[in-house]
């Protein structure tokens, strides 16, 4: 019912899983307890539930943390006038309306560069640097997969003159020329102004998806 999720552990240096089946919710306390023991932090994702499924997660020592709104988005209609490069290398940071703010800002952006180095590696013809005279502006990331392209991580550049939505309608642009028409991701619903950037291009917004963390007392002491 819990699974070690391997990239959140090579992140965090210790053991993280993430739950697979809701009826974890619904075992014996004695038995979750078992089964969260080789865990540091785990996390659980879900559609909206009702009260009563809701404090069976609280019981079980999960804390609801956010709300999250996939979308998908056809690239077709995208017009673009900046340039674009290749990316193998980038300073990802400015990721603050994220899950994962909860836990610390300096956690929060080693993640998301170890995911955007990843991405970077495995990926590096989806991984785009946007230009601006010469100069990059921002970092675009995406992996593809069935049925078109997986919109993983964006941020603008250190002193960018562009704004954030330059960025992501050049990126999207470019994917519509490498053939590519159809893209997806999803958003914590705090982050206002990506949604609100994806909506004005012309998103399809999906059902909303939960999620919460059982955090283990080696994350949320003083020296984590």
């Amino acid at each position: 019912m819990i699974r070690e999720h391997i990239f959140n552990s090579r992140w965090l240096g210790q053991p993280a899983g993430i739950v697979d089946d809701p009826a974890f919710f619904q075992l014996e306390p004695s038995e979750q307890a078992r089964l969260l023991a080789r865990f540091h932090w785990v996390e659980y994702r879900g559609q909206p539930v009702d009260l009563a499924e809701r404090r069976a997660i609280h019981k079980a020592g999960f804390v609801f943390c956010s709300t999250e709104i996939p979308f998908r988005i056809r690239l077709s209609e995208i017009k673009n006038c900046l340039q674009i490069g290749p990316c193998a290398e980038a300073k990802l940071t400015r990721f603050g309306a994220s899950r994962y703010q909860m836990l610390s800002a300096e956690l929060l952006d080693q993640r998301f560069q170890m995911w955007g180095n990843t991405l970077m590696q495995e990926h590096p013809e989806t991984c785009l640097t946007v230009l601006h005279d010469g100069r990059p502006q921002g970092y675009f990331l995406s992996k593809p997969e069935d049925g078109g392209l997986f919109l993983a991580l964006a941020c603008l550049a250190e002193g960018s003159v562009i704004s954030g939505a330059d960025l992501y309608k050049a990126a999207l642009s470019h994917y519509h020329s490498m053939g590519f028409s159809m893209g997806w991701a999803s958003f914590s619903s705090a982050n206002t102004s990506v949604l609100n950037i994806y909506a004005s291009l012309g998103a399809r917004f999906l059902s909303p998806v939960e999620h919460y963390f059982f955090v283990g007392a080696a994350l949320t002491s003083p020296a984590a």
